[in-house]
């Protein structure tokens, strides 16, 4: 999830969702390569079931507002990658679709999807 800085790309702040390799579920962390983007573990080790579908859901608000002190009304943008070389690991991903709600809403998990314990 990124909030644009504008003009001055300094500013902008990025929250990175990640299946971990090495960090528990719920670790954060400062990214590597960039220190205005912070690494969250939402998933860690091997998939307990290879090849099934996986539901996530965050208040990507409150993370931002944790992180960074900052109240957001909008993202500007979100991406998606799957990326191990840091780890030297190989992996295979793919990805649904994304849906945003109210944080009073849930979004409804869909045929063969399972949310991770």
């Amino acid at each position: 999830m990124i909030h644009d800085g504008g003009w001055f790309k300094w500013c902008s702040r990025a929250v990175n969702y990640v299946w971990s390799s090495s960090q528990a579920v719920g670790e954060t962390w400062p990214n590597a390569f960039a220190s205005q983007a912070m690494m969250v573990a939402v998933c860690s080790g091997k998939p307990e079931q290879p090849g099934n579908w996986y539901a996530e859901s965050r208040n990507v608000r409150e993370d931002f507002k944790r992180f960074f002190d900052l109240a957001l009304d909008n993202i500007d943008a979100v991406a998606l990658m799957t990326d191990c070389d840091n780890s030297r690991l190989k992996a295979t991903a793919y990805y649904g679709d994304i849906y945003f709600f109210l944080p009073s809403r849930r979004a409804p998990l869909r045929g063969g999807q399972q949310k991770r314990p």
